[in-house]
């Protein structure tokens, strides 16, 4: 199973998530937090309900995989802006 929310019920999700693993006996969970998801983030709401979702994965019983990328694909829709993609530095092509 590959878990992949954001926002405000982060992390009720992924306790629901992970009790269908569990259920279903799945091998492994996979959860995607994020590279500035750490205790010394805790403060920022975002990186709180990370933390408790994450928590909530380790707590399951499955075993699992915490990916951390810097950008994750989810984002990648907030650098269209009226169907025009937002590219940041220089490229050969304009």
């Amino acid at each position: 199973m590959h878990i992949s929310i954001a926002g405000p019920l982060e992390r009720a999700s992924a306790e629901a998530a992970v009790a269908l693993a569990r259920e279903h006996r799945l091998s492994r969970v996979g959860y995607v937090s994020g590279s500035t998801v750490d205790e010394h983030n805790r403060w920022f709401p975002m990186v709180a309900q990370t933390l408790l979702a994450e928590q909530a994965v380790d707590a399951s019983g499955v075993a699992w995989t915490i990916f951390r990328p810097t950008w994750p694909f989810e984002t990648l829709a907030r650098f269209v802006r009226e169907g025009r993609a937002t590219v940041i530095g220089k490229h050969p092509t304009p």
